[in-house]
């Protein structure tokens, strides 16, 4: 077991390893890896991996990112992308590897850990590494074309997730009412209008990943496997930004499904209003746009939530899922922790966190 930078050299030997692990998946894409582990601009990946003459056997990483706590800047990471080769699982290679990384983290600086793991490592995590199960991120869904549905729901499902569909929406749109106006935003423009509301995003929710216009341009603007559509609400008339959406459309359980990746409004009324609007103008484009229902993940108790549910979203009941979107944490250097972080209910978490949509 070693821990080093990841190179590219080892990129591309982790890239075997998942292509093997995940097959068919954009994990074993080189260009994905080194954008999710190399690009990011939160810094490099912790990582411990084994190796025998084959090449490597398994790996373990975390993704270091930026938290707001409370109003203040903390730093955690993302557990992803478990892989042990199927030749050498069951010597407990998984838990080694882990533990070997979680004992470097607070030397780096990293307060805490969290993760959403599937059915199958779950015990592993919440049992010997020592993570707290936190709960169940509210998995949101709104029926677009219901007879689409029911037809799919005779036939034999795919349960995976897949490729992109196409969903486009023109640049220069604008989509108007009496008071708002929402408008598609290109990702190599100057974003800079929406720092205001990431800011006010980052006081408003008591813990959640921090919003900002780098991280933006990196997560949903430079992904070479996916095409995410940011659209941003405003008062006509006005330049303020007052909320935003981040839209994909996607393969999911063998049903046309676009998906709210990300959403946010500043802390008004007015703002949750304007998110509203916004929400009904994108999921009047995904009908346009022959998808036949729409998924988010959102916390509820929130101005975001609240606007979901008004749209005549609902949450799908945890026995109906196949796998709940579970969130796990784990602490690392207990003395830097605001209890605040501890508790399900502050948490602000969207599948944007979530890494897989």
């Amino acid at each position: 077991m070693e821990q080093e930078f990841l190179g590219e050299e080892k990129l591309l030997s982790m890239t075997e390893l998942m292509r093997q692990v995940y097959p068919a998946s954009e994990l074993g894409d080189s260009s994905f890896l080194r954008w999710k582990y190399l690009q990011s601009p939160h810094g490099p990946p912790v990582i411990h991996h084994a190796e025998d003459s084959q090449g490597w056997t398994a790996t373990y990483q975390v993704l270091p990112r930026t938290f707001v706590v409370e109003g203040v800047d903390r730093v955690g990471c993302l557990s992803v992308d478990t892989a042990t080769r199927k030749d050498v699982r069951g010597q407990g290679l998984f838990q080694r590897l882990a533990n070997a990384t979680y004992d470097e983290l607070p030397a780096w600086g990293i307060d805490f850990t969290i993760g959403f793991p599937n059915n199958q490592s779950l015990p592993v995590f919440s049992g010997p590494l020592g993570f707290s199960l936190m709960g169940n991120v509210p998995f949101l869904l709104k029926p677009l074309r219901p007879w689409s549905l029911l037809k799919r729901l005779v036939r034999k499902k795919d349960g995976r997730k897949g490729s992109d569909l196409t969903f486009n929406i023109d640049p220069s749109s604008v989509f108007r009412n009496k008071q708002w106006k929402s408008t598609p935003v290109d990702w190599n423009s100057d974003l800079s209008l929406l720092q205001p509301l990431f800011d006010s995003m980052n006081v408003r929710h008591r813990c959640a990943m921090k919003r900002s216009i780098e991280y933006f341009k990196w997560r949903y603007g430079s992904c070479p496997s996916r095409n995410y559509t940011l659209m941003i609400v405003q008062e006509n008339n006005s330049d303020e930004v007052l909320g935003y959406i981040v839209l994909r459309a996607v393969q999911l359980m063998g049903f046309r499904c676009g998906v709210v990746v990300d959403l946010g409004c500043c802390n008004a009324e007015l703002a949750a209003q304007a998110l509203g609007f916004q929400l009904h103008v994108a999921f009047r484009k995904f009908k346009e746009a022959g998808i036949e229902l729409v998924v988010a993940a959102c916390m509820d108790g929130c101005l975001e939530s609240e606007q979901l549910y008004l749209e005549g979203c609902f949450a799908l009941p945890g026995f109906m899922m196949p796998q709940p979107l579970r969130l796990i944490l784990k602490v690392h250097r207990q003395e830097e922790i605001n209890p605040t972080l501890l508790q399900f209910e502050n948490w602000f978490l969207t599948f944007g966190d979530y890494d897989v949509l």
